[in-house]
This record gives structure tokens, sequence and C-alpha cells, in this order.
């Protein structure tokens, strides 16, 4: 077998047999049960032909026409082929067969057309611009069109391309091919708004959109990292008035950034919208951190609304992909603006367990509710089941407040860091649980208590409990007795997609390990979301040809 793959072994095979064939007289071998059939005629003999007279006069065959199949030359050129012309290759293996590719935009408006909006499609006659073929009418006048992507940075691709990409062809990944679909997806759904995540190639997308009339703020991340989180919008249609960017390592909370922007609306009926577009930490074991850059977010948010100078209070936006599923207790703690950490595990905080941890069966997921409820009956059953349980209780020595605060905070892999970072406080920053326990030794603690293995971290967290004085001012980094935090828009912040469709959607990201929910638009009350984009049904991992990024866009009309 492996002489018959050399050049030329086959020929000389076939007419060392022929030879042999003709010497000894054999006639040809037909098969008696083949049949003549119209369609598949036998093919005539292509290298030696005789005059009709039978005169023996030797004729070459005639030349092959430049428009015959020829299956056996794959590199062969197309007919009718144009140098510099985009050739579209067959599918199949080495080029056989198959229907001719799509180019890059024609897929991605595939896509987007594949996508149906809730509870219906913008209407062609109501619309502030009908638009061209391809693309998706925009909002009536009053309207305005939000629109978030992460887009995958290209680094991280590559960087994580055989844990989270695998299967994916490189052309797919590469990033010249998908700066391509992503502005032809723009183009096409033509947000007045547009927040982008893990923008690496600022430059590239902002040359891109400004044919299409958008102008871009960008906020880039720290640590030598390369990529960061944008505001495009349409200059035909908003103006900016101020722009801030949120670099969280200012705020020792990582090298993530967030972009925030005040747009004033060109009708004079609307009122400004403040934008913060954000990527927070995605390390499930740092809930502490994802906390802190969620307060700082709010935090700067709030400072902008305040230094506008107008005669109208600016409403305000929260969009982007916040690493956290519907039902983590960070995603409680932005709807209901109130949570209390004591009763959620800090590795459990975005809703995803780190591979080879167990938190109870995802108790913590179950605490959520009652950890970020007003009602006071259930912190009482909350109360009573740890005593039923015996996770707080000694049986016949009661606990203190502090002292059951401290063994949750603890149980829940808490400590005077991770507290400093959530909150926002200089207390404890730094310091490790040894360091803080040789501090304090002169808080009480029941016999119980005193027999954990965590004790001396229990003391530390009861006496930085007991000593820290509580904010007067009521702002949002105040430490109450249940040690719950606050922001400054509890209980007024709503996500589009929610409002509109009851729910979240069911995944707004895929690759090789995730498959769930993390970008939302959360906006403040004055808002109203008439519309939304629904995601894709999508079988496998992203990106693909019809979407251009491992997170698909989330899209919704919003009436300021």
């Amino acid at each position: 077998h492996g002489m018959l793959n050399r050049p030329g072994a086959r020929s000389a095979l076939i007419r060392s047999c022929r030879g042999l064939a003709s010497r000894s007289g054999m006639k040809r071998f037909t098969n008696p049960n083949a049949r003549d059939d119209p369609h598949h005629p036998t093919r005539p003999r292509q290298h030696i032909r005789f005059d009709s007279e039978g005169g023996g006069a030797f004729r070459p065959p005639p030349p092959r026409p430049r428009d015959a199949h020829q299956p056996w030359r794959s590199h062969q050129a197309a007919s009718g082929f144009v140098a510099g012309q985009t050739r579209h290759h067959s599918g199949g293996r080495g080029g056989r067969g198959g229907r001719h590719r799509e180019s890059v935009e024609d897929s991605v408006s595939r896509g987007v057309a594949a996508r149906e909006w809730h509870p219906s499609p913008p209407s062609v006659v109501d619309a502030r611009e009908p638009g061209t073929s391809g693309q998706v009418p925009a909002p009536p006048p009053g309207e305005y069109r939000v629109m978030s992507y992460n887009l995958l940075a290209d680094s991280h691709a590559w960087k994580y391309r055989n844990e989270l990409y695998r299967g994916i062809h490189d052309s797919i990944l590469s990033w010249r091919r998908r700066l391509r679909g992503i502005v032809q997806e723009v183009k096409a759904l033509r947000p007045d708004v547009l927040c982008l995540q893990e923008c690496e190639d600022f430059h590239g997308i902002a040359a891109a959109l400004a044919g299409c009339g958008y102008t871009g703020l960008h906020a880039p991340r720290a640590g030598g990292r390369t990529d960061g989180s944008s505001v495009f919008y349409r200059t035909s249609v908003f103006r900016c008035a101020a722009f801030e960017a949120v670099d969280f390592t200012d705020f020792d909370l990582r090298e993530n950034a967030a972009a925030v922007a005040c747009l004033v609306p060109a009708d004079p009926n609307a009122k400004p919208v403040i934008v913060g577009c954000v990527h927070l930490l995605f390390n499930p074991r740092r809930g502490d951190r994802k906390l802190g850059q969620l307060r700082v977010l709010v935090e700067r948010v709030e400072a902008m609304r305040g230094e506008y100078v107008g005669a109208v209070e600016p409403h305000a936006m929260l969009v982007g992909d916040f690493n956290a599923e519907p039902d983590s207790p960070l995603y409680r703690f932005i709807v209901d603006g109130t949570l209390d950490v004591s009763r959620v595990d800090r590795r459990d905080m975005s809703g995803c367990l780190v591979d080879g941890e167990d938190a109870g069966s995802r108790a913590a997921a179950t605490a959520m509710d009652a950890a970020t409820g007003s009602d006071e009956e259930r912190w009482a059953d909350w109360e009573d089941e740890d005593e039923a349980e015996g996770g707080v209780g000694d049986g016949d020595e009661r606990m203190g407040d502090t002292e059951k605060i401290a063994v949750r905070l603890v149980d829940n892999y808490w400590d005077l860091e991770g507290l400093a970072l959530a909150f926002g406080t200089d207390e404890g920053r730094g310091t490790t649980r040894t360091k803080s326990a040789t501090r304090f030794e002169g808080s009480a603690m029941s016999e119980g208590t005193a027999k954990r293995r965590d004790a001396r971290a229990i003391r530390a967290m009861m006496s930085a409990l007991e000593g820290r004085p509580r904010a007067a001012d009521g702002t949002s980094r105040e430490w109450d007795g249940r040690h719950r935090l606050t922001h400054a828009r509890a209980g007024e912040l709503q996500s589009c997609y929610a409002e509109v469709c009851g729910s979240e959607p069911a995944m707004t990201s895929a690759h090789g390990k995730f498959r769930g929910t993390v970008d939302y638009i959360f906006h403040t009350p004055g808002i109203g979301a008439t519309r939304v984009l629904k995601p894709p049904t999508v079988r496998g991992g992203l990106p693909s040809e019809e979407y251009p990024s491992d997170h698909v866009s989330i899209v919704a009309d919003v009436r300021l």
C-alpha cells in the first residue's frame, strides 16, 4: 500500500498488467452484469484516435474547454474570475462540493434576521428612520435604542483558545473577520447608544463606525491590559456633556474599567441620561471585589447626576457585562439595593461556584431571598434554622447578635479585607486573619464558638463589628447591625428585559465552559422599555459565522 502511494506507482502497475495481458493473449475483462446507462455512458479512450477511413493516421484529442468540470483539479481558477474579486471557496473537504460560503456581512445579517423582537418588531410606518434593505427600522420619535455588546477581545480569544473555544475554526476567531461582523451588526440594528465591553481595538471600531454617524468614548483598563469599556452614540441624536473613565485600581478593586457618560438628547422634550458601561470582575471567588466595583459604579453615576447643571434631573442606566446570573445575590443587590453579606457565600456572589467547591448544595442561593428581602420574619426564620441545625447555637448557651454575625461571615469565607473592599472602607485593607486576630483579643465568645478552628478569625471579626462607629450621613457605606450593604438607588433599578418579557433571557453568552445570562440593561424610574431583541437559539458555542463574539448583543428600545 505504501509503494502504491508513491507518485507514478499506480500508472506503472497498470501498464505492467496491460503488457502481461497482451503478451499472454488474455482478453479484456467485461462485466457480464453491466448494462447500458444513458446517463453514464462509457467514457471513450482519450489518448489515441484513428481517422474515420481507418487509415491509422494519428490525430490528437481536441483541447478540453476551459469551463469543463474537472473535479480532480481543486486548484483550478473559477470561470469568470476577476483579479481582486473576493473568492468564495466551496465547502467540504478539499473544496469539493457543498454550497458556497456567504460573505461575513450576509452571515451576520442572517443572524440578526433570525432574532425576534418582543412584544413586536419596530414599525416601518412609525419609525424615526425606516432604513435601507437589511436594516431594522429605527424606534419612533421619543424612543431611543440602547445596545450592549461584549466583543470578546482578540487577546482573550487566543489566550483561552484551547480552553473555551475548542472546535471553532481559526478563521471564525480572526479579529479581522469578527470586526466586519460587529460593524455589520451595528449597522443593521442602528442603536442610538452603543455600550461595548472588552473593546480592544477602539480606534479600529471608531474608524469603522464614524461613517455611520457614531462617535465614541473609551475607558481603558490598567495594569497592562489592552481592552476596556466604551460608549458610542449617534451624534445626530445625542451630544456628550460629561465623561469619566473609572479605573477600579484606584479603589484597590483590580484592573477593570467603567465608562460613565452624560448624554443629552437633541430633542428638548427628552431628559438627559447618565450611561454607565461596565465589565465587572469575572473571578467567582472574589465576590467582595465584585460588590466593591458595583458600589463604585453606582457612586460615580450618582456623582455625575449631582454635578449636572440643568433644569431637570438626568435619568441613569447601568449597562454591560456584570458577570452575574439572574438568580445570584449580586443581581438581587442591583435590583433591590440592599444585601446582608453575612448571609451570602463570598465565592457564590455571582451565582456560579468555582469548580471543585461546594456550598452546601447551593444553600447560598436559597439564602439569597432572605438576605435581600425586607420582611423581618425571614430573618427570624433564618436564626431559628441556624439554631436548629447547630450552625451558630450552642444548646445551653445563646450567642449574642454580634457573635452570630461574625460566625456567619467567617462561615461564608468573609474576612476583614473582603469587607473593606465591598463596603469601601480603609479598615482591614491589606491585613490578614492572623494579624487581625492578634490585634483583637478582648471580645467575649461563647464556649461553642471558642472551640471552632476559626475562633481567632471570629474574635477579630467581632471586635471589628463592635468597635466600628456607624456612619451618620446615611450613605451607601453604612454598616448596620445586620451587616447590610445598601446602594444609593435602592429599589429603583429595573432590567429592560425583565420589564418587557417578565424575566431575563435564557442566554446571552455561550462558550466551552459556560452558557447563561450575564449581560443586562438597568434603568432608573422615568425610563420605560417598549421592546427588546430576544437572543437567538444557539447550538454549541460562540463565536460563529452569524454571531462574531462569545456574547450576543442585547438591545432595548426605551422612552426617556
